[in-house]
């Protein structure tokens, strides 16, 4: 079996590392592509096959992984003459790992062609958990998808989670990034109270 690996970046490249260890356990064939060729480059030397283009890959894998930075790139790599849907041939499922607008993936649900099976599955854990294989991933779809591709899904994570219905998976990461930010300015926002609190206190001798 082929599997397909598109976007190398700090995340993908992570992704893409511990996935290759795993098709070389299992007997499979990676191919990955990036704009970058340097990063597939640093891949083929370990045993990946370039993929040469988005067609090529729809053409000749079974799965395929795209970590990308916006939706634009996602939609970019769905649609037109070398996109995904116009080319797909083994592809069986494609699965979304980036942080996606919903409304931008239901569009291109409705332009999908006929038995793409097409699931969110954002997910969490940053560069470093991407690099150490140790991701959880969230997951939209219905569970007899994460129990078929469970195996190969565990290549670089270590927690999978089925959301919902598709698009849940965007909206459980989407929740988090908010969640997170939120954090990040209570955090601020104590750690400047209590610089300026000590600035008080300091001059009356209750520091």
């Amino acid at each position: 079996m082929d599997i397909g690996f598109i976007g190398l970046g700090k995340m993908g490249s992570g992704m893409a590392a511990n996935l290759l260890e795993w098709c070389q356990t299992n007997g499979c064939k990676l191919r990955v592509l990036d704009i970058n060729q340097d990063a597939v480059n640093a891949l083929v030397s370990k045993g990946a096959f370039d993929g040469e283009s988005v067609a090529n890959i729809a053409q000749r894998c079974a799965i395929v992984f795209t970590s990308l930075p916006t939706s634009k790139e996602v939609n970019a790599v769905a649609l037109g003459e070398e996109g995904i849907f116009a080319n797909i041939e083994a592809l069986e499922v494609w699965f979304e790992t980036s942080t996606n607008a919903l409304s931008d993936w239901e569009a291109l649900k409705l332009a999908a062609p006929h038995g793409l099976v097409m699931v969110d599955a954002p997910v969490t854990g940053g560069s470093e958990g991407a690099e150490a294989g140790t991701l959880t991933m969230l997951l939209g779809g219905k569970k007899c998808i994460l129990d078929r591709y469970e195996d190969v899904l565990s290549a670089f994570t270590a927690k999978r989670v089925v959301m919902g219905p598709s698009g849940s998976g965007y909206v459980g990461k989407l929740c988090q990034l908010h969640l997170n930010y939120l954090v990040a300015q209570g955090i601020g926002e104590a750690l400047m109270l209590g610089k300026q609190l000590s600035w008080i206190l300091i001059p009356c001798g209750m520091y």
